[in-house]
């Protein structure tokens, strides 16, 4: 019949899908201008309330939320812009207790050395336990502030 079948049903389908296309454009078009809910006549507390129900929460602009890599980060940063701190340089407290010398000499010694605060209390420690002719010859040292126990027990004890 027609020499230009195909010729006109290309043209056919083209006009179709022509038409079909400048439907969703226009439908597409209409549906922008529509909003899709009126956001800016919700109060502040109905906006929240709405984010809560959805899923998920509103902060105000001037915060800053930090996720807990970030947070990680930032404490990490801090740590490292602080200066390292020195630590204390302990004191090694040394005396040498000699062949006969007395508690009373040894009590003055601590003193004189800051080891003991108390020379009559020290003396009277000695005295109740029993241990002033248990004094060992010898160097001792002591790092720190020991306790009075601790120089009592040191330079009693045989090595």
């Amino acid at each position: 019949m027609f020499k230009n079948k195909w010729f006109l049903r290309g043209l056919g389908i083209g006009m179709f899908l022509a038409a079909v296309l400048i439907f969703f454009m226009q439908s597409a078009q209409s549906m922008k201008d529509t909003p899709i809910a009126d956001v800016t006549e919700m109060t502040e507390n109905a906006l929240k309330s709405e984010a809560e129900r959805q899923g998920y929460k509103l902060y105000p602009m001037n915060e800053t939320w930090y996720s807990e890599t970030q947070l990680q980060e930032r404490i990490q940063a801090a740590l490292d812009e602080r200066e390292p701190v020195q630590p204390e340089k302990e004191i090694i407290h040394s005396f040498y207790i000699s062949y006969m010398m007395s508690t009373t000499q040894v009590s003055e010694l601590l003193l004189a050395m800051g080891l003991i605060t108390d020379k009559a209390a020290f003396l009277q420690e000695m005295i109740n336990e029993k241990l002033t002719d248990n004094l060992q010859v010898g160097v001792f040292e002591f790092t720190g502030q020991p306790s009075m126990d601790e120089i009592i027990e040191t330079i009693t004890t045989p090595r």
